[in-house]
């Protein structure tokens, strides 16, 4: 099955990072180019400018919420918190 490509300019949350160098997860990035991998802008190694990537399956990322987008562009790469997902579960209705 082909993965769906991940759009520039897209916020993405990694949910679980396999990788022993990266370390990715619940961290927020944005994506820097369109790719089927995640490519960050910059990343928590490398926050002032990275060219790392991470091919992820499609279960082991989503597309960030609008709070998660907000926060990213007011302070950068971040690692969502217990308590940033409790806000996020208050602030919507679960059916």
């Amino acid at each position: 099955m082909r993965q769906k490509e991940i759009k520039a300019g897209s916020y993405v949350v990694v949910l679980y990072d396999k990788s022993t160098t990266n370390n990715w997860t619940n961290y927020c990035l944005k994506q820097r180019v369109d790719c089927v991998d995640i490519r960050p802008i910059s990343s928590p190694r490398m926050p002032e400018a990275s060219d790392e990537n991470y091919r992820v399956e499609p279960e082991y990322w989503r597309y960030a919420t609008p709070e998660e987008i907000a926060k990213y562009d007011e302070i950068g790469v971040y690692m969502i918190t217990e308590v940033d997902l409790v806000k996020e579960v208050n602030n919507y209705q679960i059916f």
